[in-house]
């Protein structure tokens, strides 16, 4: 049997696991915590989440041939669902140090297994994800990038370019990030640490989201609305 679903859209947790343990990042690194996982409140910090709670690569793989997913388009907000840098993005929070998270850069396996199961596309995070991706402290939740890329795709537009407006929230921060930089660097105002470490976070977090498979893929809104 095949999807059909056009587009599937994911928010969770995704899995990651220490540099000393690469079998394991290799195999379920990014993998989706599905809802039977109760929360961190009623988990103990350290034990390990069993398979039955997550999506992994593995498991589209255990499918077989079975499962068909042409035509599908996936994107999924949660730490590392697209990849994992050999050095974290946000060494800013580690005392300016390079923090070695991985032997070396790999894409994460799940939105692998679902390309090779004729998935077009995979949009995901590269690195660890942050609240920033939709909010703001004291602000609360600011979902216009998510919503402006996700009504873009729905009205047809290529995928690629509908992952544009990451690319001009990167772009907007990044140019307040150099703003509150200079204004430091010569000492005419002298912003917030946390201020700046927030925007600096967030600047790298909106640049990490990344597609895999085709840009030009898109969807028929007509087809849509029959479903």
């Amino acid at each position: 049997y095949g999807v059909s679903a056009t587009l599937l859209f994911t928010a969770s947790h995704g899995l990651g696991y220490p540099r000393s343990r690469e079998d394991l990042q290799r195999a379920a690194q990014g993998a989706i915590v599905c809802q039977d996982w109760p929360g961190t409140r009623a988990w103990t910090e350290g034990d390990p989440i069993p398979n039955s709670m997550i999506l992994s690569g593995a498991d589209v793989r255990e499918l077989g041939d079975q499962v068909r997913l042409d035509g599908l388009i996936v994107f999924s907000f949660a730490c590392y669902t697209a990849g994992t840098p050999e050095r974290s993005d946000f060494h800013h929070l580690h005392g300016s140090i390079p923090l070695e998270i991985a032997e070396k850069p790999f894409v994460a396996r799940l939105p692998q297994e679902l390309l090779g199961r004729g998935a077009l596309a995979f949009i995901g995070h590269v690195d660890r994800a942050w609240f920033y991706s939709f909010g703001w402290p004291d602000v609360g939740a600011q979902t216009d990038t998510f919503q402006s890329t996700l009504e873009a795709m729905l009205s047809g537009v290529p995928v690629g370019h509908a992952l544009e407006y990451f690319q001009l929230k990167y772009l907007e921060l990044n140019s307040t990030l150099t703003e509150k930089s200079l204004i430091n660097e010569f000492r005419l105002q002298l912003p917030q640490g946390k201020e700046l470490t927030s925007v600096w976070t967030a600047r790298n977090d909106a640049r990490a989201y990344i597609l895999l498979g085709d840009p030009l893929v898109q969807l028929y809104p007509e087809r849509l609305m029959e479903m």
